[in-house]
């Protein structure tokens, strides 16, 4: 009675969380149509999130401290366009100037923190070469990993009526400017900041696109994650569950996310760690040289551009934006362009909800004198539609299978799996983790919640 009355009260709080915050959008509560939301990154220059940075809405009395991942999130904000600011002791400190709040919207904003007198600017103008070009879109890059695109600091600007465009209190770097407008060719260059001082102002001038279009990218997939925050902790240990995983069920997925899985971790939102996992196949062709990755609220709504890959080998991408959160459904659609600036039509969409979090029920984690054919149980998710459960002799790692895998996976109904393999061994400590799935069949799950890593030592 004690347990079902435990698991009864674990299920309410369970539906509070679902129905009572937002649909489960990671514990935040909904943006109020009247006021904005801000929620981003602080880095400093290796990419790395900065601790208990403060960060500042200029000429407004808010703030927030960076959590442990580097990531904050500032609510109740005006509509309008603000300045952040964000500063850790007297050396480090930097801004994300232009930030547009809109009512009953949450604003991504990435902030790169330098040494203070480190930062300087670039202004220019982009032309046709007969004409001003208002309108095109100009994108500094400035890669802070090389092994990791996913923390590359972007800062944007569109061109003036008169094609002119400006960007300030920038760290000093090399970055990579890219100057893009329909109907004409992209132009991809250098250009270094320095400490102290405006660059330009320098001229581009674009050429009238040619060639061919780049096909379409195909055979789309996508899969959503939901850790705890315990995989901050154990990287290597829950990628080698996802590899495990999808190996056995989307070995396509699995050998497309080798690369993209390699890369460390670097973003969360409040209450877990999300991640979307996207994979399409390569479109050939010698002038491909990249690809971009969309994302939309709606299937047929606005999609904005996310991800600027250019690389024509690149079949994958991690979404880790921090606005992602459990309950919440993102749309996805990737183009291919080529080095005469022409882009591919966008593929068909996409889409995933990530799930709310899974976690273990019995037996509690390091648990002693347990039985050599345990029953293992978890406590539910209520938009799951399936559970598998993974058994190790050692902790998870890339070159340790699991003994054990429940296979088919439980029926959303259960909450409970017998282990039934071969017989576990007296006084040894085995691993086990738990994942919660949004549909029945394996093949068709797009979301997937894994739980915290537990462990048992079996009775002599």
């Amino acid at each position: 009675m004690r347990t079902l009355l435990r698991r009864t009260a674990l299920a309410a709080f369970a539906l509070v969380f679902l129905y009572g915050c937002g649909g489960g959008g990671g514990g935040s509560a909904p943006v109020p149509a009247d006021k904005g939301m801000i929620t981003g990154s602080v880095q400093d220059m290796q990419g790395s999130g900065l601790i208990h940075a403060q960060v500042t809405l200029q000429n407004t009395a808010l703030t927030a401290t960076t959590t442990n991942f580097g990531t904050f999130e500032i609510s109740g904000i005006a509509p309008g366009a603000y300045t952040v600011t964000a500063s850790k002791g007297a050396q480090l400190s930097g801004k994300a100037s232009e930030v547009v709040v809109e009512g009953g919207k949450v604003t991504p904003v990435q902030v790169v923190v330098s040494t203070a007198g480190s930062t300087g600017g670039l202004t220019g103008k982009v032309s046709s070469g007969t004409a001003d070009l208002a309108g095109a879109a100009v994108t500094l890059t400035l890669p802070l990993d090389s092994n990791d695109p996913a923390k590359d600091a972007v800062f944007r600007r569109v061109s003036g009526a008169n094609g002119s465009f400006a960007f300030a209190d920038l760290p000093a770097a090399t970055y990579r400017l890219s100057v893009a407008a329909t109907g004409y060719r992209t132009d991809v260059r250098n250009a270094t900041i320095q400490a102290g001082s405006v660059a330009g102002p320098l001229t581009v001038t674009l050429t009238d696109a040619a060639g061919s279009r780049p096909a379409v990218p195909g055979s789309l997939a996508i899969h959503a994650w939901t850790f705890p925050r315990s995989q901050t902790r154990s990287a290597t240990a829950y990628r080698a569950i996802q590899a495990h995983w999808l190996r056995r069920y989307r070995p396509a997925m699995a050998s497309a996310m080798q690369a993209g899985w390699s890369r460390q971790r670097t973003r969360s939102d409040q209450n877990s760690l999300v991640e979307v996992d996207l994979t399409w196949g390569r479109v050939n062709g010698a002038d491909v040289c990249g690809y971009r990755v969309y994302r939309g609220k709606s299937e047929g709504g606005d999609y904005a551009q996310i991800a600027d890959l250019p690389d024509p080998t690149r079949v994958s991408f991690i979404d880790y934006d921090p606005t992602l959160a459990p309950g919440t459904r993102s749309y996805y659609r990737v183009t291919a362009y080529s080095t005469n600036g022409q882009e591919s039509s966008r593929s068909a969409a996409v889409s995933a909800a990530p799930m709310l979090q899974v976690s273990p029920f019995l037996p509690f984690d390091r648990s002693t004198d347990i039985i050599p054919n345990p029953t293992l149980q978890w406590n539910p998710v209520f938009t799951a539609q399936s559970y598998t459960v993974e058994l190790y002799q050692a902790y998870p790692d890339a070159a340790i299978d699991p003994i054990w895998i429940t296979d088919p996976p439980v029926s959303s109904a259960l909450t409970r799996a017998s282990y039934n393999g071969v017989p576990l061994e007296g006084g040894k400590t085995y691993y086990w983790v738990v994942g919660a799935h949004d549909h029945a069949d394996p093949q068709q799950v797009t979301a997937t919640a894994v739980s915290a890593i537990w462990r048992f030592t079996v009775k002599q």
